[in-house]
């Protein structure tokens, strides 16, 4: 079942924000609020009602100040730059667990077992991410790494997975994408590339479009596992059933 993930792959692409750092969505809204709270002076407004999954920081000040009103207020990248400052203190916190779970061993088992190429492709800009990516260790990780402020339309735009494509030499149909948001996958499908999506479960999966593959809560149930069919899959989910209910 899970075979098909990368049968004939030679690429791993990667999302992010709700990919990679599974809650960094909820960190950014905590840090919108935060800065409506103490900077804008705002507190009136509920940074929940501006979340936009997979968008650039910078759509939802624009959205914000515009919708508000807001016309003496910081910037938009002002207010964007200390937003991503906030996020970045969330997750330096040691008490926060930042990577979504399963991830690192999958990755060791594309890159170092299957000789894989690896790529991030992130809205995130380039200073942002690289210092997240710093902080979780994974800033030597990929093969080719593009950042939201690199390409003239973010996602949803396909722009971004063009791009990676043609630096890494490599056909749609060869690559694999790793995406949270309705956002990237529509990107991610636009340019005809193979998705799963590390699903929150907020948006129903019909409302994904593109040949999405599989819908995961994180990456724990893939490593050790990508050379199963459907019926390895099956016997090893019923053989699972019986150890737990030992009576059926």
């Amino acid at each position: 079942m899970y075979k098909k993930i990368i049968e004939g792959k030679k690429a791993v692409f990667f999302d992010l924000d709700g990919t990679i750092l599974k809650d960094s969505p909820r960190y950014a809204t905590q840090a919108v609020q935060k800065i409506l709270d103490e900077i804008v002076k705002a507190s009136y407004i509920d940074a929940k009602d501006y979340d936009f999954p997979g968008l650039p920081i910078e759509y939802r000040w624009e959205t914000i100040l515009k919708i508000n009103a807001l016309k003496d207020e910081k910037s938009v990248k002002e207010l964007t730059d200390l937003t991503n400052e906030e996020i970045f203190k969330i997750i330096s916190d040691p008490q926060v667990e930042s990577v979504t779970k399963g991830f690192w061993d999958f990755i060791y088992e594309i890159k170092e077992e299957r000789r894989l190429k690896t790529a991030l492709t992130t809205n995130t800009p380039k200073a942002t991410a690289m210092q997240i990516l710093e902080k979780i260790g994974a800033d030597k990780v990929f093969d080719f790494m593009i950042f939201g402020d690199e390409v003239k339309r973010t996602k949803p735009n396909p722009e971004m997975y063009k791009k990676t494509l043609k630096a890494l030499k490599l056909k749609s149909k060869e690559a694999v994408v790793f995406e949270d948001s309705l956002a990237g996958v529509k990107a991610a499908a636009a340019a005809k590339i193979d998705i799963v999506v590390i699903w929150d479960e907020v948006i129903s999966k019909h409302e994904f479009p593109g040949n999405v593959l599989e819908f995961f809560p994180d990456f724990t149930d893939l490593p050790g596992k990508l050379d199963e069919d459907y019926f390895a899959y099956m016997q090893r989910r019923a053989e699972e059933t019986k150890k737990t209910n030992p009576k059926i």
